[in-house]
């Protein structure tokens, strides 16, 4: 499907280069794609400075970066979050008390590190350091009894309809 799809570029970029004067619709209509179809790859071939193989293949739409990465000095102030205030509270935090205390008395916001502003992205720290254990659930089949003892069950006594 790929390969149909790069030909379509190509077409695109040689009927461009054949009819400078046709309109986008007119291009649209003889590839049968749609006219933002047209408009996307027009701009790309702008884009690409030598024109190139390359410049037909589909580009990725997953971002090129991850902004909001943990530094490891944010991680492990977490971490330690999570052992000093089950001291103090005497019970084991949740992620909600740890992104609060994170917030409010750490002095971690001038170290120029992202903080988390979720406690899922805590809940996934502290997973991935080993401090939420993984439940394991032990499936126990359940043995199913003999097709003919449910026949004789069946035609035994329980089976003979009430008189009244």
């Amino acid at each position: 499907m790929e390969s149909e799809w790069e030909l379509d570029r190509v077409r695109l970029y040689q009927l461009r280069g054949a009819h400078p004067e046709w309109t986008l619709g007119q291009l649209a209509t003889t590839l049968e794609r749609s006219l933002s179809w047209v408009k996307k790859w027009l701009k790309r071939f702008r884009e690409a400075e030598p024109p190139s193989l390359a410049m037909f293949k589909s580009q990725s739409r997953a971002p090129h970066q991850h902004p909001f990465q943990i530094v490891p000095l944010v991680r492990a102030a977490i971490l330690s979050l999570r052992d000093e205030l089950k001291q103090r509270y005497g019970r084991v935090v949740g992620a909600k008390t740890i992104l609060y205390h994170l917030h409010h008395e750490g002095d971690l916001s001038s170290s120029g590190g992202y903080l988390p502003r979720s406690p899922r992205k805590i809940w996934q720290i502290l997973k991935d350091a080993g401090r939420i254990p993984t439940r394991v659930t032990v499936h126990h089949p359940v043995e199913r009894p003999e097709p003919s003892a449910i026949g004789k069950w069946i035609s035994g006594s329980w089976a003979t309809p009430l008189s009244f």
